[in-house]
């Protein structure tokens, strides 16, 4: 499974094609902010979001889009499973949050988007009820990080108790 944030859907369709001429059986799910509600439009391999396309109200910038285009949208139903995660914004932050602490990585809000869907409970409990076994892979590729948002996640999390260098960045 491979897990990709989703704007327009061109990230999306182009792993979702490479993934199946290596191995067709290569899972690449959309994950998605809420609001976007991909999932109903991929079940029915028909574009159903109504008006033009409009910005989603979530901090996940690079990934705010509500529609998937027009031309990757065909590719996608053709393509990328049909199950679609949808994350929330405090969800994203989390997981920022968790990839600096145990992967000393620092990721952009839209790319912490397939880290959440894997930390979630919800993901958790599937995947062991189908007792999955298989690699697991989430695309960190995105937009440059914004220093003030990333400034702001970590000055929070410093604030709560967490001990920091005289830089400001967290120490273990």
């Amino acid at each position: 499974m491979i897990l990709v944030p989703i704007s327009g859907g061109g990230l999306t369709s182009g792993i979702s094609i490479a993934a199946a001429r290596v191995n067709p059986k290569t899972q690449v799910c959309p994950v998605e902010p809420v609001g976007k509600d991909l999932q109903p439009s991929l079940e029915a391999n028909a574009r159903l979001w109504t008006g033009p396309p409009q910005f989603l109200p979530s901090i996940a910038d690079a990934i705010r889009i509500q529609q998937a285009g027009d031309i990757t949208f065909p590719i996608m139903c053709q393509y990328t499973a049909k199950k679609v995660f949808t994350v929330k914004d405090d969800d994203m932050i989390k997981a920022m949050k968790w990839s600096w602490e145990n992967l000393k990585v620092v990721v952009e809000v839209s790319s912490a988007a397939g880290v959440a869907v894997v930390l979630s409970e919800g993901f958790r409990s599937e995947t062991a009820q189908k007792n999955w076994r298989y690699p697991l892979r989430w695309e960190l590729s995105s937009r440059q990080a914004y220093v003030e948002l990333i400034t702001h996640v970590f000055l929070s999390y410093a604030s709560k108790g967490r001990r920091t260098s005289s830089t400001g960045f967290m120490m273990n």
